[in-house]
């Protein structure tokens, strides 16, 4: 049930990266950008834009990643509503990668776009195995009986990782660092809280004093009463 998580910020639009357990046969990638009074679209209050990609969705982005297609363009139907969606490599710029639903439009430097490949491959790996492992049994009533316990199992999973899933995107200055947490100074809060980086989802600078951005996890700034 290993699921990996990764956040990529441009200066006004970003990327969610949820590859969810890796018994699932898809991962969600969420988009979401800054509104114009500065702060970033939540998915958690069903703002922005969540894509689920299938397995064989992500064998054609990873061709495009691997450098053996230029593009790779599809269109996502979902509760009667149609997307537009497409990777490429930016012509200008053969390093970038340009990620695209709908209206929502975010370029990836070089880096970022190999830390995006090393994510679905491994998440592709996972998943072709993960989602595909078949049990043998000779008793069929036990196997029934384990296959209902382990829908059960996946429910209570699946509303779990719901909640793990959400995440929130501030700003603040770093103030304090120790091996396993950041003390942030969050923006219109007017306090400093101690946030375990294992919350923190996108990449940041301890040692910038000035304002940056953080994506955290929703339910450790819930704890916190930043929510």
């Amino acid at each position: 049930m290993k699921s990996h998580r990764k956040g990529f910020f441009g200066t006004n639009a970003g990327i969610l990266f949820d590859s969810g357990p890796s018994s699932s046969p898809a991962l969600f990638i969420t988009f979401i950008r800054k509104k114009e009074d500065g702060s970033w679209e939540k998915p958690s209050k069903k703002e922005g834009r969540a894509i689920k990609f299938s397995l064989v969705d992500i064998a054609f982005i990873l061709q495009v990643l691997r450098g053996d297609k230029n593009a790779w363009n599809t269109v996502h139907s979902f509760e009667q509503r149609r997307i537009s969606i497409s990777i490429e490599r930016d012509s200008d710029n053969r390093e970038s990668l340009k990620v695209k639903a709908g209206d929502y439009l975010i370029v990836l430097n070089y880096g970022e776009a190999e830390v995006f490949k090393a994510l679905l491959e491994h998440a592709f790996q996972e998943k072709v195995i993960g989602s595909t492992e078949v049990k043998k049994r000779e008793d069929f009533s036990e196997l029934k009986k384990e296959r209902s316990q382990e829908t059960t199992r996946e429910s209570l999973e699946e509303k779990k990782e719901n909640v793990l899933r959400e995440s929130t995107v501030l700003t603040g200055a770093c103030t304090g660092e120790t091996e396993k947490a950041l003390l942030i100074d969050f923006e219109g809060n007017n306090k400093e809280i101690w946030i375990p980086k294992s919350t923190i989802r996108s990449s940041f600078d301890s040692n910038i004093t000035d304002s940056q951005t953080f994506e955290i996890d929703t339910w450790i700034l819930k704890k916190n009463n930043l929510l």
